[in-house]
């Protein structure tokens, strides 16, 4: 593989680990390990500002101030729930000189309580759904999609 097969090596290599984790392991087993999360995001990222790149054919767009947020979740034992905590900022303002909004416990008077929300499980589609005719890492993927993928 080269530079241009990078698409596809996170998927050999996790399909690999599976593979090992599977013969070492076999049906002996119980799950231990917490699941793994990546880091939220937000879609848009710049919400109710200008925003530009490949969702906006790279003009720009001024962005909605309402956003999702989304991230992935993995737990080989499977998720019943997921929740997202947020919290509002009371006073609108984020100076430089203090980190209330930035730390998990901060003054009252400058947020308020932590919230937690549902979060929605959506399938993760494989292939190439959108039919993307650019850099095809799609073409010939027998064997290079994930055997788990994260929702």
């Amino acid at each position: 593989m080269n530079i241009l097969d990078m698409c596809l090596k996170g998927s050999l290599a996790g399909n690999e680990a599976i593979y090992w984790a599977n013969q070492a392991m076999g049906d002996s087993w119980s799950d231990t390990t917490s699941p793994n999360i990546w880091r939220p995001y937000r879609m848009p990222y710049n919400p109710g500002g200008y925003q530009m790149g490949v969702l906006s054919k790279y003009q720009y767009v001024k962005q909605p101030t309402d956003f999702y947020v989304y991230t992935f979740i993995f737990d080989v034992s499977g998720l019943d729930t997921v929740k997202l905590y947020v919290r509002q900022d009371n006073d609108g303002v984020n100076p430089l000189s203090d980190n209330h909004n930035e730390v998990f416990n901060s003054h009252r008077d400058h947020v308020g309580d932590w919230v937690p929300v549902d979060m929605t499980e959506r399938d993760f589609p494989k292939g190439n759904v959108y039919n993307y005719t650019g850099n095809n890492c799609f073409a010939n993927m027998d064997g290079y999609l994930p055997d788990q993928i994260a929702n």
